[in-house]
């Protein structure tokens, strides 16, 4: 961590998936049951950074986690060290450089929304997901109580700021 946290790097000497969790969250019991929050992809290798959401209150902690990489690759599991589910859209996109991750706890929705790309390429389009039936299996969840940011590195030197 870096910034007073507000950066990650990760610095291990190979490939190794880690997922970060943010300290600050939306819950039922705040008066403002939304929250968002920018990320600044600063370093990514192979376009293997996620970004998204999880139930869990720390990164050791079970509870569901779901996020999108910065190709549109979805990724989501029972724990913020657990994610092995994957699907990728039909269609290839180019990298973003900055996301922005949306929760309405009321609605019981994610929306991802790229933001930073260059001009001409083909960034993934914003995404919206149900946060009771992430995978559109059809098989429903419980109700999300709260939820704080998710971000998943996998190699080395991989960096990502929210601002």
């Amino acid at each position: 961590l870096q910034d007073g946290g507000l950066t990650v790097q990760l610095v291990n000497t190979g490939p190794l998936r880690q997922g970060v969790l943010s300290a600050d969250h939306v819950s039922i019991d705040h008066s403002d049951r939304w929250m968002s929050w920018t990320v600044d992809v600063l370093n990514a290798q192979e376009s293997a950074v996620y970004i998204g959401v999880s139930k869990a209150s720390r990164w050791n902690h079970k509870g569901l986690t779901l996020g999108w990489s910065i190709t549109g690759h979805f990724m989501f599991g029972n724990s913020p060290r657990y994610t092995p589910i994957m699907t990728s859209p039909r269609e290839t996109f180019d990298p973003v450089s900055k996301v922005r991750v949306e929760v309405d706890l009321d609605a019981q929705t994610v929306r991802w929304v790229p933001l930073g790309f260059d001009e001409g390429s083909r960034p993934p389009p914003p995404v919206q997901r149900s946060l009771k039936n992430p995978n559109n299996s059809g098989r429903r969840r419980d109700a999300w109580e709260s939820a704080r940011l998710w971000v998943s590195l996998l190699h080395p030197g991989d960096r990502v700021r929210v601002s």
